[in-house]
């Protein structure tokens, strides 16, 4: 089984890649101030979330021949997932309802909150207001990016990271113990 020790660390230095252009990127857009420049580096966030997440995640799981965990849970994983609650025997009338009212649910809390006068006891968790769009035309491209880096991070961080930390270990404890370590690690940096 040298495949997944191998794959392991490509998937590290991906990241240590990543982590080093977006140290360097983030430092950059805060000094940004023109809306071209902004735009450019979203879009070369968005390539190198591809790059540093998507393609080790898609092209090692071809390699393993575990292109069908983009879709199942991997099997490695059931000794957490026992720990989840179960779902079976809802219809997907009713998971749908659930997931629904979760939604309004939130809705309404956060409309209730904003409309008060008080409302700014959310506080932001970290320095990310440098990331957020300044005007319209940078909007579309902060969204783009979002979108991007939750799809990759989710690709890299909640399922091909810990497959392989769970094929080469043996626990799925131990792998989502690195992927959350290594998550937050990627976004230290911002507070």
């Amino acid at each position: 089984m040298i495949l997944p020790n191998v794959l392991l660390l490509v998937t590290i230095m991906s990241l240590v890649w990543f982590l080093k252009g977006d140290l360097l990127g983030y430092r950059r857009i805060k000094r940004l101030n023109d809306t071209a420049s902004r735009r450019k580096t979203y879009r070369l966030w968005i390539a190198k979330a591809a790059i540093g997440f998507v393609l080790p995640a898609v092209i090692g799981l071809a390699l393993l021949g575990r292109l069908d965990a983009l879709a199942t849970v991997p099997p490695e994983f059931d000794t957490l997932r026992t720990l989840l609650p179960s779902f079976e025997g809802y219809s997907r009338v009713e998971l749908l309802g659930m997931i629904g009212g979760s939604a309004l649910g939130g809705l309404i809390i956060g409309a209730v909150l904003a409309t008060r006068g008080n409302w700014r006891i959310l506080k932001t968790i970290g320095n990310v207001g440098s990331l957020l769009p300044r005007n319209r035309p940078e909007i579309a491209h902060a969204a783009a990016m979002s979108i991007a880096a939750g799809i990759s991070e989710e690709l890299a961080f909640r399922l091909f990271l810990p497959l392989l930390v769970a094929l080469v270990s043996g626990s799925a404890f131990v792998a989502f113990g690195v992927a959350v370590a290594a998550f937050g690690a990627m976004h230290l940096y911002q507070g």
